[in-house]
């Protein structure tokens, strides 16, 4: 889990990594894990204990020195965002983004360049699925991924969309009218 957790966050400054086994609400059984430089948390995520995915992970952002406005597009961070997807999975992916926002970074000094935040939502037989999908941050100044949160837990047989209905509308026209 070590070794996954160090791939997971390059260019980096070196420092101490903690990982534990725990039990997330979400994600099951995983291990968390956290990059410490000084007294600093650089990063800190989730790997799954039993595929060794990252499934989730944060870059901790420096407000010093960064400018006030972005220096990426947004376009160019959904770039960024869309081809990690594609790096870290195999085969073709039903996804669609549901949201893409620009988020600023606050300091005291007031706000200064932060993150483009996108939202991927799976898609199954045509609708999108409200549990499984893709978080992804992208730095706006950098084009570094600083958030990434990937569930995919549900397989592609759980879900079954019939194209005719099972019960007839005259039978449920009758239990709601039985009902009231």
């Amino acid at each position: 889990a070590e070794a996954i957790a160090l791939v997971a966050f390059p260019n980096l400054p070196s420092g101490k990594i903690s990982v534990e086994l725990a039990t997330d609400p979400v994600f099951g059984q995983v291990w968390k894990y956290s990059l410490l430089a000084g007294t600093t948390t650089e990063a800190y995520g989730l790997i799954s204990a039993e595929t060794g995915i990252v499934v989730t992970y944060n870059r901790t952002i420096h407000p010093g020195a960064r400018p006030q406005n972005p220096v990426l597009t947004m376009g160019n961070a959904r770039q960024i965002a869309d081809s990690t997807i594609n790096d870290r999975n195999t085969g073709i992916l039903s996804i669609n983004m549901s949201n893409g926002r620009y988020v600023p970074l606050s300091t005291p000094g007031g706000d200064v360049a932060g993150t483009y935040r996108f939202i991927y939502d799976r898609i199954i037989q045509d609708y999108p699925c409200d549990t499984d999908g893709f978080i992804v941050s992208v730095d706006a100044v950098s084009g570094a991924v600083t958030e990434w949160v990937q569930h995919w837990e549900s397989p592609d047989n759980a879900f079954m969309i019939l194209d005719t209905p099972t019960v007839p509308k005259y039978d449920a026209i009758y239990v709601v009218q039985a009902k009231a």
